[in-house]
């Protein structure tokens, strides 16, 4: 009995992440080559962007965003998880600039992590002046 409750208590909290997009870590970015790299050469390596813009003056802009919510475990027990649950949220992105003929001039990678509570306890409250 024990071990089928810890099962399901399992999945249910397995359940509790949701992923979009594709993880671009900066290691990946800074393996290319302003100048050199290509349009074509960050796709081999990244697969496709998630969004592509092309400006007036024919540059293109790839952004790759990603992100993970994982449900905190408090969030599931009845009442508590009124007041401490909510979600821990990792969220990066990719930004890669190339000039109109497809050569890389300029990225950017960043990576954001918060923690956003739900109910009426706030998880990192702010400190008062």
């Amino acid at each position: 009995m024990i071990r089928k409750t810890f099962v399901a208590v399992l999945v249910v909290i397995l359940s509790g992440c949701i992923t979009v997009g594709k993880e671009v870590h900066k290691a990946q970015v800074d393996t290319f080559q302003k100048g050199k790299t290509t349009t074509q050469q960050v796709i081999d390596a990244l697969g496709p962007p998630t969004t592509i813009t092309t400006n007036s003056d024919g540059k293109q802009i790839y952004s790759y965003n990603y992100y993970k919510a994982s449900a905190k475990p408090a969030t599931f027990i009845p009442f508590v998880g009124l007041f401490a649950g909510g979600a821990d949220v990792r969220q990066t992105g990719a930004v890669f600039h190339f000039s109109p003929d497809g050569i890389l001039e300029t990225y950017a990678h960043s990576v954001t992590e918060t923690s956003g509570g739900r109910g009426y306890v706030a998880p990192n409250p702010s400190p008062s002046p």
